[in-house]
């Protein structure tokens, strides 16, 4: 939850409304004394769920389907889809690195880890990243790079989500390309990233011989925009086609064309809906939000505050329910439309 107090700073409404809540919580200092770090979400879908809707749509699409499931830091959804009887063997175990480098951090799409050292090559790489030396980080990623039929991708490279100003985040990316470049298959054109910024990940690609892929960032309920197509008969092959012949054909699908700002608010709405359906049985949106106490154990908003959330709280996610309304998302959708249509005349 660290992009609130980001977002927030450039709506001061939004800011003043959670600074008083946060005092009203007993936290002197308001929303700067809340330890955002310490708060996260998780998408309405479980592993499974998220796998069937990626699945069928690519089915749907005439394709055989081929999915690679990455969780931020975590590996546990594709080592646990494995293990069920009808999918073992079909899922590559994959992991979402955050990797810290030079003041930000950077996304590596680590795919197709070898079975039997999936977790002992992920310790280490979650190890190195709490050691946070830059030689070791380094070293590991040429290691994870040496597997086998790895696929190592550099997930939207420009995007500045620490937010220490475009400048330097650039700066830092070209320096890591610059050291280890040799340790990336490939960089990410990425389904949720507005169009600019897939833009520059496509040129930086053409400049430093780098295949584009494609990648989601999908967290909600809406299938990835743009696929990978490929004759590639297992993911071991596709892997070979991105590694060793710089081979990749994409297709991009109409959702991806929509107008970013009104999927991003859709996509909220999608997050913080109810949903009886969850594979978790996660059905209210605070039952897939966490707080980690200063235990050390992750409990539920819900279980802070039960049935009774903090009022503000209540009307936020009560004006989020007004886009699941057909009539609304049209009204959005042509009021985005004019704003855009007025701008470009300007």
């Amino acid at each position: 939850m660290l992009f609130i107090p980001r977002i927030a700073a450039a709506l001061p409404p939004l800011r003043a409304a959670i600074d008083l809540a946060a005092r009203r919580r007993g936290c002197a200092a308001g929303i700067d004394g809340v330890d955002w770090a310490r708060l996260f979400w998780t998408p309405p879908l479980a592993p499974r769920q998220a796998f069937e809707l990626e699945s069928r749509q690519l089915t749907n699409l005439g394709f055989a389907p081929l999915v690679s499931l990455t969780d931020h830091d975590d590996i546990s959804a594709p080592v646990h889809l494995n293990a069920l009887p009808d999918l073992a063997g079909r899922i590559p175990i994959s992991v979402e690195w955050t990797f810290p480098f030079r003041g930000t951090f950077f996304h590596v799409g680590v795919h197709n880890l070898p079975a039997s050292a999936a977790l002992a090559a992920w310790d280490l790489l979650a190890a190195s990243t709490r050691l946070g030396d830059e030689r070791l980080l380094l070293a590991r990623l040429a290691e994870v790079r040496a597997m086998g039929n790895t696929l190592v991708v550099l997930n939207h490279p420009f995007w500045d989500e620490k937010g220490i100003g475009q400048v330097r985040h650039e700066a830092a990316l070209m320096s890591l390309l610059s050291t280890v470049g040799a340790c990336f298959d490939a960089l990410e054109w990425n389904g949720f990233r507005p169009g600019p910024e897939n833009q520059l990940t496509l040129d930086c690609a053409l400049q430093r011989g780098f295949p584009v892929v494609s990648g989601g960032d999908r967290h909600g309920l809406e299938p990835n925009s743009c696929i990978n197509v490929t004759t590639a008969a297992s993911f071991d092959d596709f892997a070979a086609e991105v590694r060793h012949e710089r081979r990749s054909e994409m297709l991009l699908l109409p959702h991806h064309f929509q107008r970013h700002s009104l999927r991003v608010i859709h996509h909220i709405w999608e997050i913080l809906r109810d949903d009886p359906d969850h594979g978790f049985g996660w059905e209210r949106w605070d039952d897939r939000v966490f707080f980690t106490g200063r235990d050390g154990v992750d409990r539920s908003l819900r279980e802070y505050w039960g049935d009774r959330p903090p009022a503000i709280v209540k009307a936020f996610i009560q004006l989020v329910h007004l886009v699941g309304h057909q009539p609304v998302r049209q009204a959005l959708r042509a009021a985005l439309s004019l704003g855009h249509q007025e701008s470009g005349s300007m």
